[in-house]
């Protein structure tokens, strides 16, 4: 019995291995105008925004990020000036899922 347990554990370590994310990635393209001051996300059907997914980045006209996002139902806000919405932007996002997002004016 005692044989089996490696095999039992390099099973195990293999099958997380190839476990499909539980994340996805979102291209932010801005096409707009526009300096980008803020990327807000949140649950789709919520009323709360959650963090800047820029953080301390801005998106000048022509830049584009990656951010990874966990997998569901996802609303987007982009704002200039601080406090400006530029676009709204739904998404679903799957394990895996590369989305593109091309805010404009």
């Amino acid at each position: 019995m005692r044989a089996f347990r490696p095999l039992a554990l390099a099973s195990v370590f293999l099958l997380a291995a190839f476990a499909p994310p539980s994340t996805g990635i979102v291209s932010l393209f801005n096409a707009s105008d526009y300096v980008v001051t803020h990327v807000y996300a949140s649950d789709c059907g919520t009323d709360e925004w959650e963090d800047d997914l820029l953080g301390q980045y801005v998106l000048e006209p022509g830049d584009e990020l990656e951010v990874e996002l966990s997998t569901g139902c996802w609303d987007l806000m982009a704002l200039v000036e601080g406090e400006v919405a530029l676009d709204t932007y739904s998404i679903g996002i799957g394990p895996g899922d590369y989305v593109e997002w091309t805010i404009s004016n």
